[in-house]
């Protein structure tokens, strides 16, 4: 895995953030419209009550001045009289009633608006999570994951009498390709900034010294690691990806760090 196999992962990176930004600015942007939506609504129920007060306002003053004039015109307010005003209140009452009903028609009209902008924000955030999915599937077919560019082991040992000492080296290259998840969707404090500074690969130096006793039993003293390097062990196997769920199975740290 050379530096062509590092670009895949770098540009797979970057997509699946790409991804998930687009993701987040849809849903935002559609809840801000399903807020726009309800504020619209009760602009519309406030416009109504204005409305049905003025209404009863104006139609009071047109029964009162109704019924000043009937009676200087000599009419009593019975018959034909009183039959108007009370078709007036009638028709008055129609009307409000159409008002008040015409306001619900277009507030719940809002209201389902409001509803479906964040339908399709959730939809577009759950689309982006799916793509990114995909994005990782698609980087790990491209990239062996856990694995190691160079490796390389060196021993050296002495040996006087029934003394013997020596020392060993391990060196491995920066392993370039993790699951994307571990340091973004399921973040590991610290995961993330650790890689990024410590991207050279890793050089380990352990030490033994033994006595041989006799000839069945010897005696050994090993240290490994002895300059106390700080080392990540990763190993993973059956991750599952089922829709925009991730189920992780057998995921076993071998969290050695040596702290200095």
């Amino acid at each position: 895995m050379g530096w062509g196999a590092a670009l895949v992962g770098a540009l797979g990176v970057a997509q699946y953030q790409q991804q998930g930004a687009i993701g987040k600015y849809n849903q935002a942007v559609n809840n801000r419209n399903a807020a726009v939506a309800e504020q619209q609504a009760e602009a519309i129920e406030n416009q109504t009550k204005f409305d049905l007060a003025r209404f009863d306002q104006q139609f009071a003053q047109l029964q009162s001045q109704t019924k000043v004039a009937t009676l200087k015109s000599g009419v009593t307010l019975s018959g034909t009289a009183l039959n108007n005003l009370r078709y007036n209140a009638e028709q008055a009452i129609i009307q409000k009633n159409v008002m008040e009903y015409n306001s619900k028609v277009a507030v719940n009209q809002k209201i389902e608006d409001a509803n479906f902008a964040r339908i399709k924000g959730n939809i577009a955030r759950q689309q982006a999570k799916l793509a990114q999915i995909g994005t990782i599937a698609s980087t790990g077919t491209s990239l062996l994951k856990y694995r190691y560019e160079h490796s390389g082991k060196a021993d050296l040992e002495f040996g006087y009498k029934k003394f013997s000492t020596g020392f060993s080296a391990r060196a491995t290259s920066y392993m370039a390709n993790i699951d994307v998840f571990f340091e973004d969707i399921y973040y590991f404090p610290g995961m993330k900034e650790y890689r990024e500074k410590h991207n050279k690969g890793d050089i380990i130096f352990d030490y033994r010294f033994s006595y041989q006793l006799d000839n069945k039993v010897k005696i050994s003293f090993i240290v490994n690691n002895i300059f106390n390097l700080k080392i990540i062990i990763f190993f993973i196997s059956n991750i599952i990806f089922i829709s925009n769920i991730i189920f992780i199975s057998n995921i076993i740290f071998i969290s050695n760090y040596y702290y200095q």
